[in-house]
């Protein structure tokens, strides 16, 4: 039986001065690891927000959503490179953390 498909969530919190730059990166890494696949991206921003602690930053948390992944594998690569091209070494979305999950049978 073939397995079935899984999506990820890749969350991550940048700087609420670096959202316009960072959602455009994530845009960016969402296009380049779907083109030429059948997953669906896109990129969500949380709606709740807590406030920032007297004199920190507010920070904003960010997901880059993937729907349709049959070849994890596969996809994994195209994430990696579409990331890798895309943020260098930019510590703003260095932090990503990825959920995979799988619809139940």
């Amino acid at each position: 039986m073939r397995a079935r498909p899984e999506c990820w969530y890749i969350y991550y919190k940048v700087p609420a001065s670096a959202l316009a730059v960072a959602g455009e990166a994530a845009r960016r890494i969402v296009s380049g690891a779907c083109e030429g696949t059948q997953v669906r991206g896109s990129v969500l921003r949380r709606c709740e927000e807590r406030a920032a602690p007297a004199g920190a930053e507010a920070e904003v948390t960010l997901m880059e959503a993937y729907e349709g992944i049959s070849d994890p594998d596969a996809f994994g690569t195209a994430l990696a490179v579409a990331a890798a091209s895309v943020l260098g070494g930019d510590a703003a979305l260095a932090c990503r953390r990825v959920e995979r999950f799988r619809a139940l049978p």
